[in-house]
């Protein structure tokens, strides 16, 4: 499956991170958040790979051939695992159907541990069955899931670890009715008491296809993240930016870059691959 080239990742940190990040022009505002985070593609809630699909066969527009958990609406409460809830119905989910068969008792007595297994087994099996691989180790992608119960779903989001060191996470996510958001510093409805997050091993193509609609560098240091501050750029405190693809440089990451053309030329060869720009000092950024 593609994959986020790092360069791309590079040009995503760049901007700054706020809660509601900055919407990408252009991108239709009928994609719900799972839609974006499970698939990148637009279906339906009763369509068999839907999160209420999958979780359970109670909701109003389901699917109930393969719900997995038996959840009352009124009282909200699980009662436990449905007869669908088996390795004939979720192939490839083995590890996580046992996961719930050992824990689903304790979780419905109460159990926080039981629970939060139960949580993040469910949004795994709701991973595999949308084509995503949950991994361990590598987290350059994490899927993450907020809910107001162990047992269900409220919002979905994805995240990219950036590529300058030491830099947050960078989400990227939507709800119907807006615009797909990226530079996002958090997963929204942060309030909620149930947080699940999974690493991924690969994205959807269509994922994919619409993180890379972030073309542009934003105002911070594109190797380490930086801001330029209130501070005006001099000669000990040089930034540059590149006339041709704006990326910005910090003093430490200006001063690698080579092409100096005499020895007072403040310009600079631009280091982004394929760019071929050059860069001038900036009095600010």
């Amino acid at each position: 499956m593609p994959h986020v080239t790092a360069q791309q990742i590079r040009r995503m940190g760049t901007h700054a991170l706020t809660r509601d990040g900055i919407d990408l022009v252009g991108v239709a505002t009928n994609l719900a958040c799972w839609n974006f985070a499970l698939t990148g593609t637009l279906l339906g809630m009763a369509h068999v790979q839907s999160p209420d699909s999958i979780y359970s066969s109670n909701g109003v527009g389901q699917n109930p051939n393969d719900a997995i958990l038996d959840v009352n609406i009124f009282p909200i409460q699980c009662n436990g695992l449905k007869a669908t809830a088996t390795l004939l119905n979720h192939p490839g989910c083995a590890a996580e159907l046992q996961v719930l068969n050992l824990h689903i008792n304790n979780a419905m007595a109460g159990n926080n541990a039981a629970q939060n297994h139960c949580a993040e087994a469910m949004v795994k099996i709701v991973a595999r069955k949308n084509g995503l691989t949950p991994g361990v180790g590598n987290d350059r992608y994490q899927l993450h899931m907020t809910a107001n119960a162990w047992f269900g779903w409220d919002h979905w989001a994805l995240s990219i670890r950036a590529e300058q060191p030491g830099r947050p996470r960078i989400f990227i996510q939507t709800v119907t009715g807006v615009p797909l958001a990226h530079a996002c510093d958090r997963i929204w409805d942060e309030h909620l008491p149930v947080t699940v997050v999974v690493n991924l091993q690969d994205l959807h193509a269509a994922q994919v296809t619409f993180i890379n609609l972030v073309n542009m560098f934003g105002n911070l240091c594109v190797g380490c993240g930086a801001a330029h501050g209130r501070i005006p750029s001099n000669p000990f405190n040089a930034w540059h930016r590149c006339a041709v693809c704006n990326v910005v440089y910090c003093p430490t990451h200006g001063q690698a870059l080579v092409g100096k053309l005499s020895w007072n030329d403040r310009t600079r060869s631009c280091g982004q691959p394929g760019c071929g720009g050059r860069t001038s000092v900036a009095a600010n950024v």
